[in-house]
This record gives C-alpha cells, sequence and structure tokens, in this order.
C-alpha cells in the first residue's frame, strides 16, 4: 500500500479534499477495480483509493508502478518556507508461497519512505524608512524595530530619509518603485524644487510641479531584486529658512513591484513578460517623523490700574479699561515673556517704548530691580542682563515656561489732563520666528488734579495759556478780550458756569 502522509506545515495550504490519485501522467483517478500497468507490463489492480492513499493487489519483485498524487493550493496561500510532503509505502508477503498463505509485513528500513518539498509562490516587499537623527530603532528582516525617537531640526536644515527596500518573499521581483510622500503641513515647509533621491552616493532630481515639490515623489529603486536583497536609497527634503511648527512632522514611503508568478527561486534569464502586481500588505509602507525646533515668545504687558483683562495662554484677553494716575506718581507695568514654543529661547530680549506722547509727561523709567538672576513660573533660575533704553536680555527660556519683568515709568509733577497713552513692549530671540504675539501694549490716562483754582476764577498756568482743561478733557476758553469787553453781569454769569462745573468733577 502506498500512502501520502503531509506533514501540517503543507496541509494548511491546501485545499480540503482536493488530493487526486491517478495513473502517471494522466488526469483521470484512480478508481477501485482498475488495472494498472506496471513498469515490467505486469497487470496491477486497484483494491482501495482514499485521500490517504492507494491499495494495490501485488508487485512482482524488481517491478515497479508509478502514480500521481495532485493537490490544490489554496487561492490566497503563501509561505515563505520551503513546504514538505512525504510518502510512505507499507506492504504483505508469503514467506512459503508452496504452503497455505502465511501473510508477514515487509519490514520497515529507510528505503519505505521519500519527501520532496516546494515552494508556494509569495512575493512579498518590505520597506523601512529612518530620519537621520531619529533614535531607538534598528532594521531588522526589512523592517525597523523598536520605539522611533524624532529627531529636532531647525529651520533651513536638510532632512535626509534613509529608505530600504527589501525582497523578504521567495521569487524575484522587478520594477521596484519607492514613492515617497510627504505630509501636507511638512511639504508646505520644505524649500520647492530642493527635494531629491540619493542613491548611491548620486543625485537624482525628482518630478516637479509648477516648480514646486510635489506632495508624492516616485523613483525607480531596483530593475530586479532577488530574494532576500535589498537596495537602499536617501530622499532629501530641505526645511525653509522660516520653518516653525510645533507638531511631529510625518513622511511616509510606500514600495511597490512586480513578480512572475512561476518563476523558480533562481532568477532567470531576462524579465518575463506576464507579470504581476506584488500583493500589497502593512510592511510596504513605513514612515517617520521629526520636530522641527520652534521656540515662540508672547508678551503681555499690563498696568498696574488697568482693569478688565484676564490672562490666558501667555496672553491678555478682554477690553482693557485704561487706569487714571495723577502728577508725580508711578505707573507700574508688568511685563510677562512666555516661551509657548517646543524648545528653548536663547538670548531672549525684552524692549520697553513710550510713544511721544507719553514720554512727555514721564521724569524717568527702568525695569525693577538689580538682581542678576530671576525665578521663571517653573521655578528655573534666568540670567538677566540690563542694559540701556529699556532693554533687558533673558539667557535662556525654556519651552513652557514664563517670566514677570517690572517695569516702572515716574510721573512728572505736572501732567495734562491726557488718555490713550500708550506703551509698548516686544520681545525676539534667536531663532524666533517673529509674529504678532511678540509685541504688545497697554495705555493710561493722566488727571491734572495737581492744579488749583486761584482768586479771580483762573487756575494755575491754564489761566495764562487762556484755557482750563477739565477731568473729561473739554476746555472752557476764557477769553480774555472778551472778559473786558462785557459787562460784570457777562463776566458773574461765566464764573459761576465754570465753578459749577469743577464742584461736578470734584
Amino acid at each position: 500500500m502506498a500512502e501520502r502522509r503531509a506533514f501540517r506545515g503543507i496541509k494548511q495550504y491546501l485545499e480540503e479534499n482536493s488530493g487526486v490519485f491517478s495513473v502517471h501522467n494522466h488526469s483521470g483517478k484512480l478508481q477501485e477495480g482498475q488495472t494498472l500497468s506496471s513498469g515490467q507490463g505486469n497487470p496491477v489492480t486497484v483494491k482501495a483509493v482514499t485521500q490517504e492513499g492507494v491499495l494495490l493487489d501485488q508487485l512482482r519483485p524488481g517491478d515497479s508502478v508509478s502514480i500521481d498524487y495532485r493537490v490544490k493550493l489554496l487561492k490566497d496561500a503563501s509561505c515563505l518556507e520551503a513546504l514538505n510532503n512525504v510518502v510512505r509505502i507499507q506492504g504483505q508477503y508469503d514467506q512459503n508461497p508452496n504452503q497455505p498463505a502465511e501473510w508477514k509485513p515487509v519490514p520497515e528500513d529507510g528505503d519505505d519512505w521519500d519527501q520532496d518539498k516546494i515552494y508556494v509562490v509569495t512575493p512579498k516587499l518590505c520597506v523601512a524608512k529612518l530620519a537621520g537623527r531619529t533614535q531607538g530603532a534598528r532594521l531588522e528582516a526589512g523592517r525597523y524595530e523598536g520605539e522611533k525617537i524624532p529627531g529636532w531640526y531647525k529651520s533651513g536644515e536638510n532632512v535626509s530619509f534613509q529608505i530600504t527596500a527589501t525582497n523578504c518573499g521567495n521569487v524575484p521581483v522587478y520594477q521596484v518603485k519607492l514613492n515617497d510622500q510627504l505630509q501636507k503641513e511638512l511639504e508646505e515647509l520644505a524649500v520647492p524644487g530642493k527635494s531629491h533621491w540619493m542613491t548611491g552616493g548620486s543625485f537624482q532630481t525628482v518630478n516637479q510641479k509648477d516648480g514646486g515639490v510635489e506632495g508624492s515623489q516616485e523613483i525607480l529603486a531596483a530593475e530586479t531584486l532577488l530574494p532576500g536583497k535589498s537596495v537602499t536609497l536617501q530622499y532629501v527634503i530641505c526645511l525653509k529658512e522660516d520653518a516653525g511648527y510645533l507638531e511631529l512632522l510625518e513622511n511616509t514611503v510606500h514600495v511597490t513591484a512586480v513578480y512572475d508568478a512561476g518563476q523558480e527561486t533562481e532568477q532567470g534569464e531576462g524579465v518575463p513578460e506576464t507579470l504581476l502586481t506584488v500583493p500589497e500588505d502593512e510592511d510596504d509602507t513605513d514612515s517617520d517623523r521629526l520636530r522641527i525646533r520652534t521656540p515662540r515668545l508672547k508678551a503681555a504687558k499690563h498696568a498696574d490700574r488697568t482693569t478688565g483683562v484676564v490672562m490666558q495662554s501667555g496672553r491678555y484677553t478682554g477690553t482693557r479699561i485704561q487706569g487714571t494716575y495723577r502728577a508725580g506718581e508711578a505707573v507700574q507695568y508688568t511685563i510677562t515673556v512666555t516661551n509657548s514654543g517646543n524648545a528653548a529661547a536663547h538670548g531672549v530680549r525684552v524692549r520697553d517704548e513710550m510713544d511721544e506722547a507719553l514720554k512727555g509727561w514721564v521724569s524717568g523709567a527702568e525695569f525693577s530691580g538689580e538682581q542678576k538672576n530671576l525665578k521663571s513660573s517653573e521655578g528655573r533660575m534666568i540670567h538677566v542682563t540690563f542694559e540701556k533704553n529699556g532693554t533687558v536680555e533673558l539667557d535662556c527660556l525654556e519651552s513652557g515656561d514664563s517670566v514677570d519683568l517690572i517695569y516702572t515709568a515716574y510721573l512728572k509733577e505736572t501732567v495734562d489732563n491726557s488718555s490713550d497713552l500708550e506703551n509698548q513692549v516686544s520681545v525676539s530671540a534667536e531663532e524666533v520666528i517673529p509674529d504678532e504675539d511678540d509685541v504688545d501694549r497697554d495705555w493710561i490716562s493722566l488727571l491734572d488734579s495737581a492744579k488749583k483754582t486761584v482768586p479771580g476764577g483762573q487756575r494755575g498756568s491754564a489761566a495764562a495759556k487762556g484755557a482750563v482743561r477739565t477731568g473729561d478733557n473739554n476746555n472752557w476758553n476764557l477769553l480774555t478780550g472778551l472778559l473786558l469787553a462785557a459787562g460784570g453781569g457777562t463776566i458773574l454769569l461765566l464764573r459761576i458756569r465754570a465753578e459749577k462745573s469743577r464742584q461736578k468733577r470734584q
């Protein structure tokens, strides 16, 4: 009896009950009772046929018989390893033909069984991508293993991605193409026309659209790639000088190829004419991420009597209601500098500037304190350098940290009623891209409370100027010519109106 034994390794790739025994080189199924012709031309009768074997009636000494066994692979069968199939033969003999039959099993030895291996044509591609400053990953079997820790880049730098395509299947693949896909945000931060492939140390340009960088770049990485072989290329992009971005940026690559379904594991002559696309799976795509070092500063300014605003995320929100100050008082501005970026800002310069109207009423101004170190909101010590002209420099402000500075302006002993007097603060630093949050302003009002009413209804120096400035900034013009020309009743009426207006303001 010839018995076929299939190891589990191959059986799971076969259609159930698809095994068929047949006469050698014939397609018809063996049938019970069918007569075969042996190698010596002797008749051999099939006594039984099952899925696992065939029972033959006899086989004479020195004779042989050939039988085929056909199975059908599953449509989605794929396996990279060689699959083993074993056949075993058993039989009985009569040790004394001249006596009544006394059957004994044929002694077993190593020649009773044989095996052969097959490969299931399994094309498979793997691609692996890693930016030059990414850490924590290692290349194994065509893929990166481990946690990828994104690297940091500055505006204006080149970012080089190493891309490795590997034939992880068991048949050759052809026309291996890599397609690099820039995330939209990363595409916008790349210098148009500067992205390129590098292979074998040589420079290769990529297809460009309207002189700029396309979001998808394709290159033929290899004409042929044998099983177990790989090809490595570099894809390089150049970041713009103002490429500020706070979040992680992703770059993805996809690999495609074709194969010959009937190709042996050894490379044949030339490329086959009939090709199929390598089936896609999750290993056909890989990506890596990067960070652009982007410190971002925010300035917030608030006079001590201003109301109506609250601090949110490093800026004041609300409607400012300016406070009022009198002659000789001090105006104390609190300046908050915040780093809302993803990297430390170095050499942070804080500059305070008054408008010309406010300067006219200020006798002096300075940043309070002379200490060389300030404690930030996160408890870090920041070294401060005080400069002239209302400027200080902070050595470093870490991401997410902030610091408060006090700037005090001293009003003169004599001021006029004024409003909307502006004081501005601006911040800047190395590697910081300027934006509208770098500047903030606050406004104050002044009240001329130091001026006294003098006999005759005139008020201090204002009478000499020919005008009295009230608290609501309305002027009563007391024209000397009118006073002299008018009668006593007119003078009295004007005096009463001016006095009542003053009393209301008080």
